[in-house]
């Protein structure tokens, strides 16, 4: 208390010598924060979106060219393995290259078509918050319906309720066509919704002619946690006693070219992870982390460099008071605290009120609309940016400033607190 009453006396009696380093921590901290919170947003959008699109965190796929029966059997066989509180989703993966939608007169191609169970709680809820122009996707059974994207919305110049044809080329080699109602008209321009459809399973089974019960994706949601790395590597070496196991990949379609050619008595399978799903996407993810690091460590070197720089010019100045203090039998160590102390008040300060910037800036943005800008969406959510604020990388950074801020300024004014009592006396004469 004794060093924080003499601190702060010295801070208000000498303000305007301290205002420059309250600002360089404040815009410092203010910079540091707000482009974090706003990374954090976007690639969680990102993951949100890939989520929804590959059904969960982890894919368990392969056998016999991708093809599964029986899910409720095969859940069952893999149940041992997993965690307890993970959710199975089936789902079907279906081409779009020779696939068509109809609507009077126009059409339009999609990339592929997403077999979706909807009467799996996970997978209901997901696409119940679903963003969406029009309609929603309430499923009844024996009903076929389609939820397709904005842009082939209007492509086709089709409104949620109106019935549309599909036609594509089934197992069999034959060009198959039905009729769909449009349920749902959502709002996703990124690369995982713009030319994607998602269609009920059973619907999409009829249509391309599949047998009864199949799927070709296996996709295991941990819902509100991803799973470590650690436990994908149990994961693999548990599910190898059993299953003929293609080794941890982030490269899916080397999985892809061993099946083609793997002996169908001897199916092999795979856990594709989250992240080798999006590794097209990988590198612009660790571009953003990339730039947010380089930002950061910039603006804690000039925080740090710029106080200690600073502090030694200040110190210099205040010679006599450093003198009166070590006369008066106040050790190193004691005119030390003085100082730390000061500085720590300052940064803490200077942090919180970049904090309170951070979170009011990475509201206002959040308030514009970044959907025109091409290709942006899949970082976006509903058309905005969606900051995430978070408690941990918040004191964090505080650690991390507050640390080499210290480091640096001890060792900068190092020399200059080191004065013995007879100088001490000397220099207040």
């Amino acid at each position: 208390m004794f060093y924080l009453n003499l601190s702060k006396q010295s801070l208000f009696t000498n303000f305007r010598q301290y205002v420059s380093l309250f600002l360089v921590t404040l815009f410092g901290s203010f910079i540091i924060l707000f482009t974090t919170y706003v990374s954090d947003g976007m690639l969680k959008s990102v993951k949100e979106k890939a989520l929804l699109y590959y059904g969960g965190e982890i894919q368990f796929i392969g056998g016999d060219s991708l093809a599964f029966y029986d899910f409720e059997n095969r859940v069952e066989m893999v149940k041992p393995y997993f965690p307890k509180d993970v959710t199975y989703i089936e789902r079907i993966n279906h081409d779009g290259n020779h696939t068509y939608l109809y609507y009077e007169g126009a059409y339009s191609k999609v990339r592929c078509i997403q077999g979706i169970d909807f009467t799996n709680p996970t997978e209901k809820n997901n696409f119940a918050s679903f963003n969406y122009a029009q309609g929603n996707s309430d499923y009844t059974e024996g009903s076929h319906i389609l939820l397709i994207s904005e842009q082939i919305a209007q492509k086709l110049g089709v409104s949620a309720g109106d019935i549309i044809t599909i036609q594509t080329n089934d197992t069999k080699g034959s060009i198959n066509t039905l009729n769909f109602t449009v349920q749902g008209i959502f709002i996703d321009s990124s690369m995982f919704g713009k030319y994607t459809a998602y269609a009920d399973i059973e619907s999409l089974r009829q249509l391309g002619a599949y047998a009864p019960g199949y799927d070709n994706r296996f996709a295991i949601s941990y819902n509100d946690r991803s799973p470590s790395k650690k436990e994908i590597v149990k994961l693999q070496e548990s599910l190898s006693q059993k299953y003929n196991m293609y080794p941890l990949t982030d490269n899916k379609r080397a999985f892809y070219d061993v099946l083609e050619k793997e002996d169908s008595q001897k199916p092999i399978y795979a856990l594709i992870t989250l992240d080798a799903n999006i590794k097209d996407l990988g590198m612009i993810t660790r571009a953003i982390k990339l730039i947010v690091l380089l930002i950061t460590v910039i603006l804690v070197a000039i925080i740090a460099i710029g106080i200690a720089s600073t502090y030694r010019v200040i110190i210099l100045k205040r010679t006599v008071e450093i003198g009166t203090y070590r006369a008066l039998g106040m050790k190193t160590n004691g005119v030390r605290m003085v100082f730390i102390t000061e500085i720590l008040l300052l940064l803490f300060t200077g942090f919180i009120c970049g904090i309170v910037l951070a979170l009011i800036s990475s509201k206002i943005i959040s308030l514009f609309n970044f959907a025109f800008i091409p290709a942006f969406d899949v970082f976006l959510k509903e058309g905005h940016l969606a900051p995430v604020y978070s408690l941990w990388n918040t004191l964090k950074y505080l650690f991390v400033i507050i640390v080499t801020t210290i480091l640096i300024v001890l060792f900068t004014i190092q020399k200059l607190i080191r004065l013995s009592p007879v100088k001490a006396l000397a220099t207040t004469n």
